[in-house]
């Protein structure tokens, strides 16, 4: 393959200062613009000892099939379980749940209190995301009115409590001897950013940079003696819910760089990734390629393609739509990473046929979940209100339609979020997003992530895209706009 000038440009970008330290080199790459082939030509121009972090563990082996044997290819939990695995594999857990803390008997504060411990939960998450040395008052989460009311509600807990449990939960959790509260990994990469290690290689790859941790730039800062090339799609920054931040507008760049041609799409998509990135304040087009064939509009109902939804329950209503019409279904991450056994249990908790977890009654599981304002358990929730006695019969269905071989599948199902990295030739989005314009017609505030979403959904497209509504009147809008101005 024979680079474009944009990527010979990231390749040819020299490693090092004058001092003998590594530059920090940051490549903004739209959707489809093949960053990790350029990475790989990188690699194998500038042959020393490289550590690539990647955003999930499919990509990490994605590029070790690609990568030269030089580049370590690995995500940030797994570089952390590569230093502290052994020590704590013993009380390892992927992750801690409020419900777990709330039961805990040595926690009196949070025994029985579902708001509580998942107020003192948040506060730690946030703490396990940062650069911060301690849990302190800025980890603690931003007031909001009540929805329904409109009246801010105190908090579970005084904030002077609520940062000395969470300390308490974080010494425990880091203590090998402490099998009260598990070692998560983020608690593991946390742990590891706190012993500022010198990491043993000359050049590191940060991708996906645009929804990086504060607690992997902490990390990074430290590697000076290592060139940092930085890539990703400021674009595609969509958790920020999960104290994501851009890594390519907070690293200081000794050198930036572009890469604004895509190989996935043609001109016709290229077009609504343009009008999205025109509403984000993107100056710079993305280019598709010329004379590509792709159309933007209706699908046939029977077309195969991905259907994108911007919730879980969406993924859960087109699921079982599809089940309904016999189609074979794929999960993009598997049927296990939606709610359907879930279901299954609050359904039978539900009936009264069978406890879930510490919950004996329907009435005890819907208050702690809506306590604790815990988005899966109001999912499961939410699908026992629509569904009732017909559930079981609708999940059973899901089940037996699901393929793991997405060759086999008549249609392939994810969130939005879920959805990232991936291509397909054929992409319908369902019309669950939150509409980006108010009642005024204009552009809401506060909504770029919401608008990263829609950009992300329709370049996942290389030939077919069916937009939802929402993306469609925000096209329409951006097109009056132009001939207003």
């Amino acid at each position: 393959m024979q680079p474009t000038p944009e990527q010979a440009a990231v390749v040819a970008a020299p490693s090092r200062s004058a001092d003998g330290s590594g530059r920090r080199i940051v490549v903004a790459a739209y959707a489809g613009s093949g960053k990790t082939k350029v990475l790989e030509m990188r690699a194998r121009t500038h042959v020393e000892p490289t550590l690539a972090l990647c955003f999930g563990a499919k990509n990490a082996e994605d590029a070790k099939a690609r990568m030269p044997k030089h580049v370590r290819c690995v995500t940030g939990h797994g570089l952390a379980w590569s230093h502290y695995g052994r020590a704590f594999e013993h009380k390892f857990r992927p992750s801690l749940a409020w419900f777990e803390v709330a039961s805990h008997p040595d926690f009196p504060g949070l025994f029985g209190k579902p708001a509580a411990a998942a107020h003192v939960l948040g506060v730690l998450q946030r703490f396990l995301w940062s650069a911060d040395l301690a849990p302190g008052a800025a980890h603690l989460p931003p007031r909001a009115p009540d929805r329904k009311s409109g009246i801010q509600p105190p908090p579970p807990l005084a904030d002077a409590d609520a940062i000395a449990c969470t300390a308490e939960l974080w010494n425990r959790m880091i203590d090998p001897h402490d099998p009260s509260v598990p070692a998560t990994h983020d608690a593991l990469l946390k742990m590891l950013q706190l012993a500022e290690p010198v990491l043993p290689y000359r050049t590191i790859f940060l991708d996906e940079a645009q929804d990086s941790n504060p607690v992997v730039l902490a990390l990074l800062a430290r590697q000076r003696h290592a060139t940092l090339v930085v890539v990703g799609d400021r674009a595609q920054a969509v958790f920020g819910w999960r104290g994501a931040v851009d890594a390519l507008s907070e690293i200081e760049a000794d050198e930036e760089l572009r890469l604004s041609h895509s190989f996935r799409f043609g001109p016709a998509i290229a077009g609504v990734a343009n009008g999205v990135l025109a509403s984000l304040g993107e100056r710079v087009p993305l280019r598709g390629v010329a004379g590509k064939r792709g159309a933007v509009g209706v699908l046939p109902r029977d077309a195969r393609a991905l259907v994108l939804a911007r919730s879980t329950s969406g993924v859960v209503s087109a699921a079982i739509a599809a089940a309904a019409a016999g189609k074979p279904i794929g999960f993009i991450g598997g049927l296990a990473s939606y709610p359907f056994d879930g279901a299954l249990g609050a359904w039978r908790l539900w009936r009264g046929q069978a406890a879930l977890g510490s919950f004996e009654s329907w009435t005890e599981y819907r208050d702690a979940m809506e306590a604790a304002r815990d988005r899966q358990g109001l999912i499961l929730v939410r699908m026992v209100d629509e569904y009732g006695d017909s559930l079981p019969a609708l999940v059973a269905r899901v089940r037996a339609l699901a393929v793991e071989d997405h060759a086999a599948a008549a249609v392939i199902i994810s969130t939005a979020h879920r959805a990232k990295g991936c291509e397909f030739e054929a992409v319908r989005m369902m019309d669950d997003f939150p509409d980006p314009l108010d009642d005024e017609d204009r552009l809401k505030k506060g909504i770029t992530q919401e608008l990263n979403l829609l950009y992300v959904c329709a370049t996942r497209a290389a030939t077919y895209l069916e937009p939802c509504a929402q993306l469609t009147g925000l096209l329409g809008w951006m097109r009056e706009a132009r001939h207003a101005a």
